[in-house]
């Protein structure tokens, strides 16, 4: 009789957990289904132009959007290429340069299309007006003129993204030199400013300035900075 019982409260409680959660899961389910049926009214591909040296690859990926400009998780059916004599691409959105020249890549989600350009070519080349710098001051006696160099390029896209790494003083004092551009995109002009004023015995100090740039086929392209320092 007593097993009986408990298991006619225990299925009470299975029944009265059940009505609980019908609300929470017929919500979940309305969600789902809202996902599912939303209609897309566009493809985002990101980035939507890019610059590929010849025999690299880059990673495109598609955003299909609905009405609001939303976005929803809807698998991408296919990659396509204008050109795969230019550029190829995978299903996973991968574009690989193949030979100069620019070639559409088109992405598909539910018949929905969107595309980027892409523009083959040469990888830019950094060049430096000059390989190396020299400053010359006095111990204690004030900062040297600062100098600026021009930044072009030597090869085919465009070099863009130019920057500066991290300053290697090697086993001299540190921080005594400001590297900093005008611009991003060759030509650019760089200008160095020597910072001697912490310094205080003389002699000839060096510092190796690396300039990137994330396409250039010879980054980082170094330029050698020579501060020499007079007894006062």
């Amino acid at each position: 009789m007593r097993d009986a019982v408990r298991r006619q409260s225990s299925a009470i409680r299975c029944s009265a957990y059940a009505i609980a959660l019908a609300p929470v899961l017929l919500s979940c389910s309305s969600v789902l289904t809202d996902i599912q049926v939303a209609p897309i009214v566009s493809v985002r591909v990101a980035p939507d132009s890019v610059d590929l040296p010849i025999g690299t690859t880059t990673l495109l990926q598609a955003f299909p959007l609905d009405s609001t400009g939303a976005y929803r998780p809807i698998g991408v059916s296919g990659w396509t290429t204008s050109d795969p004599a230019t550029a190829t691409v995978d299903e996973a959105g991968v574009v690989t340069g193949i030979v100069a020249g620019t070639a559409t890549i088109t992405a598909a989600a539910r018949d929905i299309r969107g595309t980027a350009r892409v523009r083959v070519g040469p990888a830019p080349v950094i060049v430096l007006a000059v390989d190396s710098v020299r400053f010359d001051a006095t111990v204690g006696q004030g900062d040297p003129p600062g100098q600026a160099i021009t930044i072009t390029n030597g090869g085919g896209l465009t070099l863009s993204g130019l920057a500066v790494g991290p300053i290697d003083y090697g086993s001299g004092p540190a921080a005594w030199l400001v590297a900093q551009f005008d611009t991003t995109i060759a030509p650019a002009a760089l200008t160095l400013q020597a910072l001697p004023g912490a310094i205080t015995q003389a002699g000839t100090w060096l510092a190796t300035v690396p300039v990137t740039a994330p396409l250039a086929g010879n980054t980082p392209r170094n330029l050698r900075v020579v501060l020499v320092l007079a007894a006062p």
